[in-house]
């Protein structure tokens, strides 16, 4: 699924509270850094704390 969340110089913010599988820790998902075009810029995998 796609979420788009705002970004602030380093620091990013997206809700995932209604996916449960976001709620356990350490579960992995991946954020990714979109162009005005739609083109993967970034790709960071992350864990669940």
């Amino acid at each position: 699924f796609v979420r788009y969340g705002a970004v602030t110089g380093t620091d990013y913010k997206v809700y995932i509270y209604d996916v449960p599988s976001l709620r356990i820790a350490g579960n992995t998902f991946e954020v990714r850094a979109l162009d005005t075009a739609g083109n993967v810029l970034y790709t960071s995998t992350q864990t669940v704390q």
